[in-house]
Parts: structure tokens; C-alpha cells; sequence
């Protein structure tokens, strides 16, 4: 993607209607697959709020989908940003964006985790 694709769709979405798919698509249809999964095991939207979910790729898709995965929780479910995000893990190329990393976009902070050291492999996470 587009290394600029969530800054442009950070400075235009509320002057413009814009969609951008591979960052709203992407999180629109993992979102689906996520309440969907938890509506097969018989669970309702607010154990969402009780999982762990580890994304790996941390550019626009895998930020689209962290970002609508958080807001659902926030906005259905009423608990904290803060909450929301620390209920993330997301893995890059280099490991998981844990502390210590500084070569992160403003877009990937609120997902760091502070817990974690930073570029854990996918296993140790």
C-alpha cells in the first residue's frame, strides 16, 4: 500500500467522502470474521472485549483492521481506548511492536505494546 494511505485518509475523511479499501475494506471484513467466529462458539459482541488479538503485518491492512477491531469495542461495548488497544498485538516484519521501538508511525503507537520487549518473533508473542 501506499505509504502515505493513512495520513491521506486521516487529513481528508472528514472534509471528503473517501473510502480506502485496503485500509477500511480490510478492517470491515476481518471485523465480519471476528464477530462472526465469536457467534459460532456461542459467545455475544462483549466477550470481544475479553480476547486477545494478534495481527501480523503491521502497514495500512493490518492497521485498518486493529483500528475497526478497537473502535467496535470502544463504541458497542463502552470501554477505554486504552483498554481496547492493550487487548492487541501486532507483529512487523522485525517482530512484535513492543517497548523500546522507536521507528514507529503515529498510527502504530497506540498499539505498541509496553509490556512486551520489542521485536519478539511471532512465537514469543
Amino acid at each position: 500500500a501506499n505509504p502515505h494511505a493513512l495520513t491521506l485518509l486521516d487529513n481528508y475523511r472528514y472534509q471528503h467522502l473517501v473510502f480506502n479499501d485496503d485500509i477500511q475494506g480490510t478492517g470491515a471484513v476481518a471485523s465480519a470474521g471476528i464477530l462472526a467466529a465469536l457467534r459460532i462458539r456461542g459467545e455475544s459482541m462483549a466477550e470481544l472485549a475479553n480476547q486477545k488479538i494478534l495481527i501480523c503485518g503491521a502497514g495500512s491492512a493490518g492497521l485498518g483492521v486493529a483500528n475497526a477491531v478497537a473502535h467496535a469495542m470502544m463504541q458497542e461495548l463502552g470501554i477505554t481506548p486504552r483498554d481496547s488497544f492493550d487487548r492487541f498485538y501486532l507483529v512487523d516484519e522485525h517482530g512484535l511492536i513492543g517497548r523500546g521501538k522507536t521507528d514507529i508511525t503515529y498510527t502504530q503507537r497506540p498499539f505498541q505494546r509496553a509490556d512486551l520487549d520489542n521485536e519478539l518473533s511471532l512465537i514469543e508473542t
